[in-house]
């Protein structure tokens, strides 16, 4: 009877941390959500806009990894590519534009700790004024705390703090988009 009284302020405790953390964690999606839609607006504008160019053949000088590609595209489909030596594959616009809705997503899940961190995506682009094509595009990629996997919590309870995501490296690049030549 006495271990029962002594356990149940520490599962008092434990439920009252993870409604905070579970409250945080719901103010934190509210926060980024209000800064998603001015971004996506900005997307589905530029999209928008490239969707109305007159033509469907383009030259494509697109540097990636500082790696260098011209790239022709006709009707959305990589048709030929100079130099072909790049580690990026050959991208066309509307890749581009699929790689920058990809903000906010898991890349790699359960990447530490069992499950308790995934990797996840943020890009941030910008877009050409006349023809709505994205003109730099900047990807990182971070990991973040899994509070969705039973792991994140498991490691909540068991070490009484919670999972250190930070202490894996981040990594980013840039995309360039050096210039779109409408072909015949």
């Amino acid at each position: 009877m006495e271990d029962s009284r002594r356990q149940s302020p520490m599962r008092t405790v434990l439920l009252v941390c993870a409604a905070a953390l579970l409250s945080c964690a719901g103010l934190s999606v509210v926060v980024a959500r209000t800064a998603q839609p001015a971004e996506a607006a900005e997307r589905d504008r530029a999209e928008a806009q490239w969707a109305t160019r007159t033509f469907s053949r383009y030259q494509l000088l697109l540097s990636d990894k500082r790696c260098l590609q011209s790239i022709e595209v006709r009707d959305e489909r990589v048709v030929e590519v100079a130099p072909n030596r790049c580690e990026p594959p050959p991208r066309t616009i509307t890749d581009l534009f699929t790689l920058i809705r990809r903000d906010g997503s898991v890349s790699i899940p359960c990447i530490a700790l069992g499950c308790a961190c995934d990797d996840v995506i943020r890009v941030r682009a910008t877009y050409d004024a006349t023809l709505g094509f994205p003109k730099t595009i900047e990807v990182r990629m971070s990991a973040q705390p899994n509070w969705r996997h039973p792991d994140y919590w498991e490691r909540l309870v068991q070490r009484r703090a919670l999972p250190d995501c930070t202490v894996l490296p981040e990594g980013s690049k840039v995309i360039r988009v050096m210039s779109v030549t409408p072909l015949p």
